[in-house]
């Protein structure tokens, strides 16, 4: 066996094996960092508010993202967002389907509070981007066919929303929840018809 044969059968499977530690460390460790920043950067840049977010895991092989106690509050410090547990289990099929395909879509404890202030402010108003003075107006995109979606399981459990409008002499106060209910075997486009609702 010649030298050159010798070493590409040991330096083939050496490469393949340090790439996929380099995929494991970034996936594992930096990727949720990475996400945990952009998350909270392009919240304060794009709204000017402070969100804030517990635990972010990112599994790089199953194609799975964890995120724990997720909260955006108001202007004025009132929780206006949020969730306890969001879990997306995103399905490698979506290469080779042209689909954005999940498996799994989980979320716990989420929550969404409209308030209007006395003086008639709605705190929803701060989801609003801040304008830009120097930045030039946006170019349009043309509008192509969105991707299909589909979704084998989609389950929303323990919501709460609240609604209290203070600009009145009388106040309106009203709280659903919980708020719990379960999706499956859901895809958009002409088999959308398909799926179940609970």
């Amino acid at each position: 066996m010649s030298p050159l044969l010798k070493q590409k059968r040991v330096w083939i499977p050496a490469t393949c094996v340090l790439l996929l530690i380099v995929y494991a460390l970034v996936g594992f460790l930096w990727a949720p960092k990475l996400l945990r920043n952009a998350l909270l950067g392009g919240i304060h840049d794009n709204l000017g508010l402070e969100a804030r977010v517990g635990e972010i895991h990112i599994n790089p092989f199953l194609l799975q993202l964890e995120v724990k106690d997720f909260a955006l509050p108001d202007r004025e410090g009132h929780p206006l967002l949020g969730f306890q547990r969001l879990f997306l289990d995103f399905e490698t099929s979506s290469l080779w389907r042209r689909a954005y395909v999940f498996k799994d879509i989980d979320i716990a404890a989420p929550y969404a509070n409209a308030y209007i202030a006395q003086n008639g402010a709605l705190n929803v108003d701060a989801l609003k981007p801040k304008p830009k003075a120097d930045a030039p107006p946006p170019a349009e995109e043309p509008k192509g066919a969105l991707p299909r979606i589909e979704i084998a399981s989609f389950r929303l459990s323990k919501g709460a929303a609240g609604y209290e409008d203070h600009s009145r002499i009388d106040p309106i106060v009203l709280h659903v929840d919980p708020i719990s209910f379960e999706l499956t075997d859901f895809t958009t486009g002409a088999e959308g018809g398909k799926f179940s609702f609970a």
